[in-house]
């Protein structure tokens, strides 16, 4: 099966451009970094409405999750320009695969956060995560 591609105009399909480091980096904080930033800010000014605005940020982040699964991008990732797609066959990834690879995270973080800046020298891009959900993020054309 072909790997994920964007079609021209013309309707020649060319390979998908993979995201550089620095996008994931800037959807992620835009993603789960502010939201719950914000929740902290509220919390030390008042807990009861922090705890409420911690409540507010993990809905925000399932749902997000959710969208992300469904059309491949989060709020961060829409933001940044790039999506989530399955790397056989660029495919948007569904809600299941888009909160199980959030979860697979997990894994990521372990070896001294490795897998995130795995990226950074991998040829497809991806953090372990994403090799093991077989996931790619790649730049979304933006002129069309």
């Amino acid at each position: 099966m072909p790997g994920p591609g964007t079609v021209d105009e013309d309707g020649t399909t060319r390979p998908a451009l993979l995201a550089h480091w620095g996008l994931r980096v800037m959807a992620f904080l835009v993603d789960f970094v502010v939201p719950f930033v914000i929740a902290g800010i509220v919390f030390r000014v008042w807990a009861p409405a922090g705890v409420v605005a911690y409540v507010v940020a993990a809905v925000f982040v399932i749902w997000d999750l959710v969208v992300q699964g469904i059309t491949g991008q989060t709020v961060g990732k829409r933001f940044v320009g790039t999506c989530l797609v399955r790397s056989d066959d660029g495919e948007v990834v569904g809600p299941r695969l888009s909160i199980i690879r959030y979860v697979g995270h997990i894994v990521d973080v372990l070896p001294l956060y490795a897998g995130f800046l795995w990226p950074l020298w991998d040829a497809k891009r991806q953090t372990f995560s994403d090799k093991m959900c077989r996931t790619v993020v790649i730049v979304v054309d933006t002129d069309t």
